[in-house]
């Protein structure tokens, strides 16, 4: 699973990364980069999630590796399906904006 890329990238998702935090670090400023004015414009507050996320993520304790969700190597993640509009949903949610103390 090391050598796997994520969706739309070539190299391995843990390339240059120690640990699953900092290697899903990296995607998420990759893909805020690259998606981040469609975030802004479909969901309200998505700067404050997007820091609060990233903040949560580097404190969390290290883990050994297990599972990780095929959507970030999968064909799974196709926009036409309706998966954009599912992690939208997700990133709305009371429990969500909970978790993040947003």
């Amino acid at each position: 699973m090391r050598e796997l890329a994520a969706l739309d990238e070539s190299r391995p998702f843990r390339a240059k990364a120690d640990r699953f935090t900092h290697a899903l670090l990296g995607l998420i400023e990759r893909r805020t980069a690259r998606y981040g004015a469609v975030l802004r414009d479909r969901l309200p507050g998505f700067d404050r999630r997007y820091a609060v996320l990233r903040e949560r993520l580097e404190t969390l304790d290290y883990m050994p590796d297990t599972v990780i969700h095929g959507d970030l190597f999968g064909a799974t993640t196709d926009g036409s399906d309706g998966h954009f509009a599912w992690c939208i949903a997700q990133l709305q949610r009371s429990d969500v904006n909970e978790a993040l103390g947003l």
